[in-house]
């Protein structure tokens, strides 16, 4: 018979796993969305259509957006797993001795690049970039 304890932390990492591999799906989407409505942008600025590049950059920063907002309700998702999964080690921890929590240990090391930093200047590079397609639409013309 599974112990409470079992149950808890299977059903955090279960959560876990979830909610982190729909956080890189997501992200493959939004490059595969960022490629496909770039390289529409790049067609548009070679032939000179200022009107078509500036809707596909407003839709570029759309798409951005609708991710960004999507990425951080995952994100959220990943963390409360997280805190689950901790506290879920807690109740492993042998009564006496050193009890390594990889999870809290993670949480001290904010030195190191995370996904969350990375994601974000990735959306900002994106959303800049949109922008200086939609001046150079109208400035080539």
């Amino acid at each position: 018979m599974t112990s409470g304890a079992d149950v808890r932390h299977t059903t955090a990492l279960k959560w876990f796993e979830v909610h982190a591999g729909q956080r890189m799906q997501l992200m493959a989407g939004y490059l595969g969305g960022v490629g496909f409505v770039s390289a529409g942008i790049g067609g548009a600025l070679s032939t000179h259509l200022p009107l078509v590049t500036t809707t596909l950059c407003v839709l570029l920063i759309l798409l951005t957006v609708v991710f960004y907002l999507l990425d951080r309700r995952t994100m959220q998702l990943v963390h409360i797993a997280e805190e689950a999964l901790s506290e879920s080690l807690k109740e492993f921890a042998p009564p006496s001795g050193t009890f390594f929590n990889v999870i809290d240990e993670s949480r001290y090391r904010r030195k190191i690049w995370s996904y969350r930093k990375a994601f974000g200047l990735l959306y900002v590079a994106t959303v800049l970039f949109a922008l200086c397609g939609i001046a150079l639409a109208w400035f080539l013309t």
